[in-house]
């Protein structure tokens, strides 16, 4: 695999998943906390998730398990950094797996109709 194209898909997926994180908080918490707080705390689920991956992966667990935990994350870090009660708690959790199964179906959407597209991702080039 090239190393570039190694990067890119690497920043993009972090980038997508802090994304969904900050949107799931976004359209609960932006009226009761600064930004910088949902930055932060959505930095910091995004952190402790890719930790959870990457241990996960050692461990020679299944990589999926990481986002169970990151909608735990999600949870917590809303309830314990953002102030969130438990409702707006649950919701942003819910935002969160909605966005993600949505990103995730775009992929596999993506995969199955577009050639260059699906060689970008396998390295594949005809």
């Amino acid at each position: 695999m090239n190393i570039l194209s190694f990067f890119i898909v690497l920043t993009a997926a972090i980038g997508g998943e802090f994304l969904t994180i900050y949107l799931s908080y976004l359209t609960v918490s932006r009226k009761k906390v600064t930004q910088k707080q949902m930055l932060h705390a959505s930095f910091v689920v995004t952190a402790y998730s890719m930790m959870a991956g990457t241990l996960l992966g050692f461990a020679d667990l299944p990589r999926t398990i990481s986002f169970l935990i990151t909608a735990i994350l999600v949870h917590f870090t809303g309830r314990r950094m953002l102030h969130q009660n438990n409702r707006q708690a649950w919701v942003s959790c819910v935002i969160f797996i909605g966005l993600a199964l949505a990103a995730g179906f775009t992929f596999i959407w993506l995969m199955h109709t577009s050639d260059a597209f699906r060689a970008l991702m396998t390295q594949t080039y005809k």
